[in-house]
């Protein structure tokens, strides 16, 4: 049985860090959707990018699909350069949201926060943070 959902979202310079965990529901979602919005917006405009540990994370029920990719192309469109996602191994799941634009920034999956870390770092996200 997979718990409800819960998130806790952390800016740390030009880096966003989404740690999700449970099961996602739409008021969770649309939350999760406000508070990005509000803490992303001074870095609007800005090369910014997230790390989204969704290591014990739950299933995404299809009706939300549309949802995480409204905020992922919001999020694309306020700067954000690169994604890194840590997943516990089930990469089907993680990726089954993704829409396929070509314009969005590119995303990398990890098993391990540090992985994902040292990536953004490459990617001159989160230096120092």
């Amino acid at each position: 049985m997979v718990d409800r959902g819960r998130f806790q979202l952390q800016l740390s310079g030009n880096l966003l860090v989404l740690t999700a965990a449970g099961r996602l529901t739409r008021p969770l979602m649309e939350q999760l959707m406000a508070d990005v919005r509000t803490l992303i917006a001074p870095l609007a405009g800005t090369s910014w990018g997230s790390l989204l540990d969704l290591s014990d994370w739950g299933p995404l029920q299809p009706d939300l699909v549309p949802l995480v990719q409204e905020l992922n192309r919001w999020c694309c469109d306020q700067g954000m350069a690169a994604e890194a996602v840590v997943i516990s191994g089930a990469l089907p799941h993680a990726a089954s949201w993704r829409d396929g634009d070509a314009e969005r920034a590119p995303t990398r999956y990890f098993h391990t926060q540090s992985d994902a870390r040292n990536w953004l770092a490459s990617q001159q996200i989160g230096v120092g943070g």
